[in-house]
């Protein structure tokens, strides 16, 4: 569950991230002010703050104990957004026109030409989905054993004391060594997103 809970959130919410900054980033268009404002007024919500809005939501759409359920809730950040549109703004625009004045549409130019030069800002949103997605509990939307997530198993075997300390050490050990894959491989792309912050022209 929890591998699959991450992997889903990560590559959802990089794509979506992905697509909502570039028009933000490239484009002009009424309200796109408005819209950078709440993208990083966003920011500042803390998860307990939307905790109960999300349950009531769904609550309502009948998502509870689904997946559906621990995978949107992460997905629901502006940080990645906001992320993504520094780097993409980077970008020079002669690249983006070349690519119009050679018959480029949009999508093409998106997938074909931003993307690729997206990677050190990708790997770094990477790093702290994965990390934020593969931590998470979910036991407030899920309540079968089927769905439980692998910190929410460690809790409940930590209540089981002194005689269950050698299997606490070793799901201690399995929750913290994919992170630090994670992050090994793609530590080089961290540096040059904060380095540089995208593309200089």
């Amino acid at each position: 569950n929890s591998l699959f809970v991450t992997v889903a959130a990560t590559g959802g919410f990089m794509l979506a991230a992905s697509m909502a900054a570039y028009p933000l980033a490239k484009h002009r268009f009424p309200g796109k002010k408005v819209i950078l404002q709440l993208v990083v007024f966003a920011i500042l919500f803390r998860p307990e703050v939307t905790a109960l809005p999300q349950y009531m939501l769904m609550a309502k759409t009948g998502m509870l104990d689904t997946f559906w359920a621990l995978i949107l809730p992460l997905m629901s950040t502006s940080f990645g957004v906001f992320l993504m549109g520094q780097f993409i703004s980077a970008i020079p625009d002669d690249v983006l026109e070349a690519a119009r004045i050679d018959g480029a549409g949009e999508k093409y130019s998106f997938f074909k030409i931003v993307l690729p030069m997206m990677r050190p800002a990708w790997m770094t949103l990477m790093i702290l989905t994965f990390i934020s997605s593969w931590n998470v509990t979910g036991a407030q939307f899920t309540y079968s054993e089927s769905m439980k997530m692998l910190p929410t198993m460690m809790q409940q075997i930590n209540t089981g004391g002194i005689i269950r300390t050698g299997v606490t050490a070793a799901v201690s050990v399995l929750l913290m060594l994919p992170p630090i894959v994670i992050f090994l491989f793609c530590e080089n792309s961290v540096v040059e997103t904060m380095a540089y912050s995208g593309i200089k022209s």
